[in-house]
This record gives C-alpha cells, structure tokens and sequence, in this order.
C-alpha cells in the first residue's frame, strides 16, 4: 500500500513538472517575422483567410526567437493539448528547440518583466503598431523604428497613450518603479 502510494506521488510529481516547464524562461528577442506570425495569430490569420472561427489557443516560439508555431480553436471552449507533442510539432516545424510563449492571447514567457501571473494580454482589435509597442515595452521586441517613431513624434496623443500603456504595465507589477521612471523620461524626451 505504502508502495503504490509512494508511485503515485512520485507520478504527480512528475507530471506536475513537466507542465511547468513549457513556458519559457530568460531573455528572448522576437525577429520581425516572430512578431508578425504573433500579429497573424492574435488576429485569427490564417495562410489562406482571416476568420472569426480561429481564436488563438497556444502560440510556440523557438528559443532564439526566430520562428514560431501555433494552433487556433473554432469554438470558445478549446483548451490546450497536451505540451509535450505541441512542443515537439513545433521543434519538427522549425529544427530548434522551442518553448511555450503564449496562451490565448497572454504572454506566458517570463523575461523577468513579464513575470508569471502578470501575463499581457493582448487584444484582436489592438494595431499592428499597439502590439509591437507593447512587445516592446515588456522587452520582447527591440525594434528602434517604433522608438524613433513614438519619441520623435510631437503628436501629444501618441506620447499620451504610450504613458497610458506604461502605467497599466507598472499597475500591474510588470515593471519595477525604476523602469517606469526610465522609459517614462524616455517617452516624454
């Protein structure tokens, strides 16, 4: 008895962190195409048509950042399956290692800013521009186009909704009251 019960807790165990361990973890930079395949798949895009019958359901990336792989649901029911061939469809697509970065549209991957339990959510309706500047506030997108772009605009409105997005980022605890200083005077220089 004390045996199988034992296995059995060894078998919880186990399986508990294996499930852990799908989400990504560290540093990760998105490539241009990473962001526009997480654009494609918040927005329900497909190679053939954009519909809204394709609600995201989990969204892989390699651990360079490069590639990504991702599955939709048809219905609002949907929940994930099972990690483990998700990851390998993934690592067979693309030929590197992958982790899980999203889950319906909440970024799972902890980068220190992006801690768990603090997920982003993003929204179908956001801009292609609205994603790629908060992928870039939360640090998983580097790109000095839509820095360039929000500081050097002197339209009022812009820098007025970028310290909006950072105030909900630092209400939520996704960022550190240093960093909100820091890309606060960012913002407003």
């Amino acid at each position: 008895m004390i045996r199988l019960l034992i296995l059995s807790l060894i078998a919880i165990l186990i399986t508990l962190k294996s499930y852990a361990a799908t989400d990504g973890r560290g540093e990760l930079q998105l490539s241009e195409s990473a962001v526009n395949s997480f654009i494609s798949y918040l927005k329900g895009n497909t190679s053939k048509s954009k519909s809204s019958s394709n609600k995201p359901l989990v969204f892989w990336i390699t651990v360079d950042g490069n590639s990504a792989y991702w599955w939709y649901c048809a219905h609002s029911r949907c929940s994930p399956g099972n990690a483990s061939i998700e990851r390998k469809a993934c690592e067979e697509s693309t030929g590197r290692d992958c982790k899980r970065f999203a889950m319906r549209r909440s970024i799972r991957w902890d980068n220190g800013i992006n801690r768990k339990g603090n997920w982003s959510k993003f929204n179908s309706k956001m801009s292609e521009f609205e994603i790629k500047e908060k992928l870039t506030l939360i640090g998983f997108y580097n790109n000095s186009i839509i820095e360039e772009k929000v500081t050097n605009n002197d339209d009022t409105a812009n820098q007025l909704k970028k310290l909006e997005i950072l105030k909900k980022l630092f209400d939520d605890g996704l960022i550190t009251p240093d960093e909100f200083i820091l890309r606060k005077e960012n913002i407003l220089n």
